[in-house]
């Protein structure tokens, strides 16, 4: 019959103690790492479609009338956006800007303006 000592059960008790305290640990961590960015990603994605709403905004104004120059602070959604026109000939830069919380998001738009017709020359995220 093998004999054990308490001490040597009480220290393999508080062993698995440890590992367990530190998995648990590390589990919520992670949790919390995970939702931090996945509201991080949400908010950037808002703040995208409200620059995407502002710089659409912008095309219709324009269409309207040709010496629109932008606006501040529009409320869309659950965001600002401001915009920014600035005019070179018949060329138009659209500079729409949307913030949601604490992500700001740019889209910047190429436009030509001839004739009556607008045409869209280049679209990217600044």
């Amino acid at each position: 019959m093998i004999k054990t000592k308490s001490g040597q059960i009480a220290i393999m008790l508080l062993l698995v103690l440890i590992i367990l305290t530190t998995i648990t640990t590390a589990v919520v961590a992670i949790a919390f790492s995970t939702s931090r960015d996945t509201t991080a990603y949400t908010l950037g994605e808002q703040a995208l479609s409200v620059a995407d709403s502002g710089a659409e905004n912008a095309i219709l104004n324009i269409l309207r009338n040709s010496s629109y120059t932008g606006d501040t602070n529009l409320p869309v959604g659950d965001g600002t956006v401001s915009i920014v026109v600035t005019t070179n000939g018949t060329n138009k830069t659209v500079v729409s800007t949307g913030t949601v919380g604490t992500m700001v998001r740019k889209i910047e738009l190429q436009l030509t303006l001839a004739g009556g017709k607008l045409t869209v020359v280049n679209r990217q995220e600044i």
